[in-house]
């Protein structure tokens, strides 16, 4: 994407609370005028973060307030919408831009009840090229909230689009920092660390910290320095790894179907009892476990028979096609 250049906008600095803001205001980088008036707002549950959902290059500041035009242009010209639909956006330099701003129902939520609930922050990130927030961008986001709490009576929630509305926004990056806790205003990152970072509560395990933060918990160990055997200690604070590579799943071939009419002992067979009792089709009074018995039959039978399969293939010995389907972890 080539960015157009544009008039560097005047950042304003304003003051909520002793933090100093880098605002620039819709007169500042160009807005048009609403088509009508916004329905006026003077409470909600808090912010929804957004992002751009489409391919973002980073660019001079210069260029930041004609994209903000240009973004508000789609919505007015492109969707017929009354102004752009944030209520604020944050550039990658750290500065915040006036959309519909404080004090008025936003547009971008998903639905009218959605808009009325929650302001909206939109960071320009994309869903390729710059995807990852700068450490000036999450300190503007902190900054957007901490203003639309002051000057909007925005809550205490932060929140991802994602959390309302069906939408991979705000991407993977940005919703690790939401659900971390990381744009909370006054939050601070381990060496400045855009990735985030957590403190460790009461009966927190980094199994649970993971599931919690969308996180494998192995990586978390890691990017931590944590050993075997994995203690963590409340207040303890953690960094949290950025968005990880997609992995390939690994599956478990098909060791043939005489392998199992030898009655093996294997972890396969617990493997392929588990999957089966996640498929909603165990025959087990306990278990599932390593020994091949007449329950891993009677349960295999239940998924050939889930499949479709014709009677003289639903006999409980497995076959490689219905293995296959099954997808049991490779072990």
């Amino acid at each position: 994407m080539v960015r157009p250049v544009g008039i560097r906008p005047a950042g304003l600095p304003i003051s909520h609370g002793g933090t100093r803001v880098e605002f620039v205001s819709r007169a500042a980088w160009g807005a048009r005028k609403p088509t009508n008036i916004h329905p006026p707002i003077t409470k909600t549950r808090g912010v929804k973060v957004h992002y751009l959902g489409t391919r973002y290059e980073v660019g001079e500041h210069s260029t930041c307030a004609a994209y903000v035009r240009r973004i508000q242009n789609s919505h007015m010209d492109g969707q017929g919408w009354a102004d752009i639909a944030y209520s604020v956006a944050v550039c990658e330099h750290g500065y915040v831009f006036e959309g519909r701003g404080a004090g008025v129902q936003c547009a971008a939520n998903g639905n009218a009840g959605l808009n009325r609930d929650h302001y909206a922050v939109l960071a320009l990130v994309g869903s390729a090229g710059h995807t990852v927030p700068t450490k000036a961008q999450v300190d503007g986001i902190r900054d957007a909230i901490a203003y639309l709490r002051r000057h909007g009576g925005a809550g205490s929630e932060i929140r991802g689009h994602r959390d309302g509305y069906a939408t991979e926004c705000p991407g993977a990056a940005l919703y690790t920092l939401v659900r971390s806790g990381t744009l909370e205003p006054g939050a601070t990152d381990e060496k400045g660390d855009s990735a985030g970072a957590y403190t460790v509560r009461s009966g927190d395990t980094l199994t649970r910290i993971g599931a919690k933060l969308g996180v494998r918990w192995q990586d978390l160990a890691s990017l931590n320095g944590i050993r075997a055997p994995y203690l963590i200690r409340p207040g303890q604070r953690l960094k949290i790894p950025g968005p990880q590579p997609k992995r390939t799943p690994v599956y478990q071939p098909f060791p043939g179907a005489a392998w199992f009419k030898r009655n093996p002992k294997s972890p396969v067979v617990t493997a392929m009892g588990k999957r089966l009792v996640a498929e909603g089709c165990s025959a087990y009074r306990s278990g599932p476990g390593p020994q091949w018995t007449n329950a891993d039959r009677e349960s295999f039978r239940k998924w050939q028979r889930k499949l479709g399969d014709a009677p003289a293939y639903c006999d409980g010995w497995p076959g490689k096609r219905q293995w296959d389907a099954l997808k049991v972890p490779h072990v």
